[in-house]
């Protein structure tokens, strides 16, 4: 038998083999023996959970009780654990990651007071969006695989057809079918229709009911029986007046009544006072030519773009120009107090004029639009001209160049607004730089941010662009057809697809939509719902009718602007050597029901048939309904005090309300009226032209503003190029 000492030696000996056979327990707190000093959970998905364990141990014979704890996004099932006596126990800990990313937290466990910790780590992940690939389609996601899992929904489950015209979506074999909607409102004055983006529409068509062939009756729409007529309000003019007799209208018919004393028989106009009957004669005071409330200089070296853009609250917005090029966007308040001027971003292509190219500025959604740069449209709030957003040509077009190609541009413009939060926008491309797509193009972008929701396929040229009350847009131009191209116009839904074309004799080079019809300058008017011809004036290349301005379309009458050059006989112009003076400029009234033509003006008479016909200012058809615009003479009779311009308006009927004489004055020759001008709320702006026919340089334009007491524009219609006073190409 060994010793005592020497036993003891050995068994400690033994006891330390036996311990090096298995791996050792991490910590040990009051007898309680982890088996690790890291626990890594593995990874989880945002929102769902993983778990792991770890051993516990009590390698005492007595039960021991430890407190556990762990901070989020860690945790464990209990606040203690007991262990017997010489036995193991698993604790599971759970990891529920609330963002993507790696985390780390502290496992703790206390016994008498004593604490153990274990260094916890696991990492986040980010779970997949899962959308179901159709209504009737269910996508869930599976943790464990990490993916979506996609099933058919029941049948007869309640769904979205994802359609505003369709209403009670149901499952039928994975698909969702809806009723359609009815969209009838009851109100014969209206054309019901169904957007499938915005769902039910309704456009007032009473201004297409025909006007009555009696003096004294007025076309009236009645929501329960449609188009009718009523009388007119007694006292309405039905013939020629002075101040013995006059022939009105009572209880709807024309009547002649003797002429009060002292009865007004010459209405008051911005020029002159209105003129009243003493002894059965109309005394009217003199008439003074009308003098500029304020005028705006533009700076020397710098070309004005003003094409009559006004917001709603008669705030002016124009660009001014350099040969840089590079342009300002400046806005001035209807008494001429300058609200701001910043620069726009772009790169401006040659500055055009204004009266050519009239949507490149226009307002939309309380942002100014520019397409006055090169390859680009460009957005600023109106409130303070800072930039909303910029989207490139090549954008526009869905298209993007392998290279730059050398001296290659875009031309985006002109723009139009569609009225339900997007932008229409002919683009154009110069082949050398985009032969993929060549010619001309109609994109839709969403105004809030610029982003191309559609391009349409490439044309051979787009000149017109019109948007109608419901968000069509209408283009004219050389279309493409089956193996080429016609002459014509087309029309688009919100959506991007085309709703019909027609092939008229002579495309419009500028066109018109409201109520229900389109009117072009070449006298043709179409139906807006289908294309189908209304009226026309058939015109031939170089000959008949050509027009300086677009149509207006307002409450029951229509107006064209133009010169016939019928003179020509055959299909080409007039040869002016031979012809003394070129047809006389003239105004006329339509119905824009059935195009019928109801009145006409020579608005030349009196300059005596200059060899250059005068210049008209873009016109507008005011709340009352006369028709205002400006006409300057010829370029061969320039205006003079002797020879002046004129502000003139009449009647939805023709008849002549004022003709007020325009300064002449200026630092340089005279002044020409010929171009934008915006009637606002009860005054007119017009871009002013200086001419001078000796000057190496022509002058900068001036902005002049003139009082127009009661007259403002009109309240629905196209009421002035570009439709409104936001010059967005639709109707007000």
């Amino acid at each position: 038998m060994l010793p005592v000492p020497l036993r003891l030696l050995v068994l400690s000996s033994l006891l330390s083999a036996v311990s090096c056979g298995r791996e050792p327990l991490a910590r040990s707190s009051g007898g309680l023996e982890l088996d690790a000093r890291e626990l890594a959970l593995p990874n989880a998905f945002v929102g769902y959970s993983s778990r792991a364990t770890v051993e516990v141990r009590n390698s005492a014979r007595a039960t021991r009780t430890a407190a556990v704890e762990a901070a989020s996004p860690f945790s464990v099932t209990s606040g203690s654990v007991e262990v017997g006596g010489g036995t193991t126990l698993s604790l599971e800990v759970t990891f529920s990651p609330e963002a993507p990313g790696p985390s780390s937290g502290v496992l703790l466990l206390v016994v008498d007071g004593e604490p153990t910790e274990i260094a916890l780590t696991g990492t986040g992940q980010r779970k997949p969006t899962c959308l179901a690939a159709g209504a009737c389609r269910a996508s869930t996601f599976d943790p464990a695989t990490g993916a979506c899992v996609e099933s058919v929904l029941a049948d007869d489950s309640a769904c979205d057809p994802g359609n505003s015209c369709l209403e009670r979506g149901r499952c039928i074999a994975g698909a969702c079918l809806g009723s359609a909607r009815n969209c009838d409102d009851g109100n014969r004055c209206s054309a019901d229709s169904c957007d499938p983006a915005s769902g039910c529409l309704h456009q007032d068509i009473g201004a297409q009911c025909p006007i009555p062939s009696e003096p004294c009756r007025v076309a009236v729409c009645n929501p329960a029986t449609g188009c009718g007529a009523a009388d007119a309000p007694d006292g309405t003019a039905c013939g020629p007046a002075d101040c013995d007799t006059a022939r009105v209208c009572m209880a709807g018919a024309c009547r002649e009544v003797a002429v009060p004393e002292g009865a007004t028989c010459a209405p008051e106009s911005p020029c002159q006072a209105k003129g009243t009957c003493h002894a059965h004669v109309c005394e009217k005071p003199l008439a003074a030519p009308l003098a500029a409330v304020w005028t705006y200089q533009v700076p020397a070296g710098r070309t004005l773009y003003f094409n009559g853009l006004a917001d709603a609250q008669d705030n002016l917005y124009w660009a001014e120009c350099t040969s840089a090029p590079a342009c300002d966007l400046v806005s001035t308040t209807s008494a001429g107090f300058v609200r701001y001027r910043v620069a726009l971003d772009a790169t401006v292509r040659s500055v055009p004029q204004s009266q050519y190219s009239p949507g490149l500025l226009i307002l939309a959604d309380g942002l100014v639009v520019s397409a006055l740069g090169a390859n680009e449209v460009e957005a600023r709030h109106a409130s303070d001209g800072s930039l909303a957003w910029t989207v490139g040509i090549e954008v526009l077009l869905s298209f993007a160049a392998s290279e730059p190609c050398a001296g290659g541009v875009g031309e985006p413009g002109p723009l139009a607004d569609d009225g339900r939060g997007h932008l229409y926008a002919r683009v154009r491309a110069y082949q050398t730089c985009f032969p993929a797509v060549g010619g001309d193009a109609l994109s839709s972008l969403d105004l809030a941010a610029g982003a191309v929701r559609w391009t349409t396929a490439a044309s051979s040229r787009l000149d017109a662009l019109a948007v109608d009350e419901l968000g069509n847009a209408y283009v004219s131009g050389t279309l493409p057809a089956d193996g080429g191209t016609f002459w014509g116009v087309a029309s688009y839904g919100v959506d991007g697809l085309e709703r019909w074309r027609s092939d008229v004799a002579g495309y419009p080079a500028s066109l018109s939509v409201a109520g229900g019809r389109v009117a072009g300058v070449r006298g043709t008017l179409l139906d807006a719902s289908d294309g189908g011809l209304v009226s026309a004036t058939p015109p031939v290349w170089g000959c008949g009718s050509v027009a300086g301005r677009e149509p207006l379309l307002g409450a029951g009458v229509g107006v064209t602007f133009g010169q016939d050059y019928g003179c020509c006989g055959e299909c080409e112009l007039c040869d002016t050597v031979d012809v003394p003076a070129l047809p006389p400029f003239t105004v006329s009234g339509f119905r824009p029901s059935d195009g019928a033509q109801l009145w006409t003006l020579n608005v030349t008479s009196g300059y005596g048939q200059p060899y250059y016909s005068p210049a008209v200012s873009s016109p507008a058809l005011g709340k009352n309904g006369d028709l205002v615009f400006a006409v300057t003479p010829g370029m061969y009779a320039p205006p003079s005090p002797s020879n002046p311009p004129l502000l003139r308006a009449f009647t939805a009927t023709g008849q002549e309300r004022f003709s007020c004489e325009l300064p002449v004055e200026s630092a340089y020759s005279t002044v020409s009226y010929a171009g934008f001008a915006a009637l606002l709320t009860g005054r007119w702006a017009v871009a002013a032209q200086p001419v001078c026919l000796s000057c190496m340089v022509e002058p900068p334009a001036e902005l002049r503003v003139f009082d127009v007491p009661g007259y403002e524009l009109g309240n629905s219609g196209w009421v002035t190029t570009g439709g409104s006073n936001r010059r967005s190409g639709r109707p007000r």
